[in-house]
């Protein structure tokens, strides 16, 4: 009888030629027949289990005489082994295997946990919580045999980009919070403008000195976590209370009389920036975005040293919110000019003009004050002069 395995289909010999031939596994037939006029048999059987012992027992007709030969199924056959899929949250693993037989867990090279299998092949073992990415393998071992057989799974590598946001009160130096592992830089932004970077130390990290950027309880506030790569992996929005602080800051540079301009400063929420001259606004500055603001053809508005100038700054609603003199400096400009026109003899009326620092304009003839003019917006007649 030829040797069997247990994946056999088939099982042949030889014996007596042309006689019955029966093909046992213990007392349960699972072939007959005859053998050939050579000798020779085959028959199809099932796939028998390993450890069997397989009978061949043939019988001569002629005289009942018989032969028999046997073989062992080699128990080469092993339970393929299985493992849970595994997290980095995971304290135990589980699985199915060769029913009764050793199994070692491994990470790697590093055995984190042993023992059997149940009759059933099932097996379960408490582990310490594993690295994200590592690879887990089982690894049953056939006691009868040594045959082994393994499964592996591998941890997914779950990043940490967890982020956390303390809640911010007005007027306080710093705003602090917490960060996951994989978060490299945490940074602060406030109505959508990117404002600073936070210092970070295990797993904290805190802003420092950000009081002059969020002043009211309106304002957008949020931090922003990062990865190594700068990539944006979590956004919260900070919660912010307290009352609002409005910066209506105001200063004014020095003003030399006959200069074209007079600039300063103001702050981020003053809205309007105005020129007073002597009680009554003139001019109207342009802002710009770097906190400075200038007026034009002020020459044209301060003339006298004595001149009162103020910039005066209101908000969104137009309510005055700062007020500042503006220090004057240098000569009073005077328009003191003074032109008649031409005068033809017996005519009745004498005419020109005068600027507009004149207060009376006079006639004089032969170094004597004879009659004043009429004056009307740069324009003075005297009349019956003839």
């Amino acid at each position: 009888m030829g040797a069997l395995t247990t994946d056999s289909t088939s099982v042949s010999g030889t014996g007596e030629a042309n006689s019955a031939i029966v093909i046992k596994n213990g007392t349960t037939t699972i072939a007959s027949g005859k053998t050939d006029s050579a000798g020779d048999y085959i028959f199809n059987i099932a796939k028998q289990a390993g450890g069997s012992t397989i009978t061949a027992t043939v019988t001569k007709a002629s005289n009942g005489k018989t032969s028999t030969a046997s073989t062992k199924i080699a128990d080469d056959a092993i339970v393929q082994t299985t493992i849970g899929a595994l997290t980095t949250s995971s304290t135990a693993v589980s699985g199915k295997g060769e029913p009764n037989s050793a199994i070692v867990i491994k990470n790697g090279t590093t055995t984190i946990a042993s023992g059997q299998t149940d009759s059933a092949g099932n097996y379960s073992f408490i582990i310490a919580k594993q690295a994200g990415g590592s690879t887990i393998t089982a690894t049953v071992t056939k006691a009868s045999t040594g045959k082994t057989s393994a499964a592996s799974t591998t941890i997914p590598d779950v990043k940490d980009y967890a982020l956390t946001a303390n809640s911010y009160k007005i007027g306080t130096a710093n705003l602090t919070g917490t960060y996951g592992k994989d978060i490299a830089k945490v940074r602060l932004f406030v109505n959508d403008q990117l404002i600073v970077q936070a210092t970070t130390s295990n797993g904290t990290f805190t802003f420092a000195n950000i009081a002059s950027f969020i002043t009211k309880p309106t304002d957008k506030v949020e931090v922003v976590g990062v990865d190594s790569a700068y990539v944006e992996r979590a956004r919260k929005t900070v919660t912010v209370t307290g009352t609002a602080v409005y910066d209506y800051s105001l200063t004014a540079n020095d003003y030399t009389i006959g200069d074209p301009t007079l600039t300063g400063l103001y702050g981020k929420d003053v809205s309007k920036v105005r020129l007073w001259v002597n009680g009554v606004a003139v001019s109207q500055a342009t802002t710009h975005a770097d906190g400075t603001y200038t007026f034009d053809k002020v020459a044209s508005f301060v003339k006298l040293a004595t001149d009162k100038v103020e910039v005066v700054a209101v908000n969104a609603a137009y309510n005055e919110v700062a007020r500042k003199t503006v220090v004057t400096k240098g000569s009073s400009i005077l328009d003191t000019s003074l032109t008649p026109d031409p005068y033809a003899k017996d005519s009745a009326t004498l005419t020109g003009k005068y600027g507009k620092d004149i207060a009376k304009v006079r006639l004089w003839v032969n170094d004597v004050a004879v009659a004043q003019a009429t004056t009307s917006n740069g324009d003075f007649t005297f009349t019956n002069v003839a």
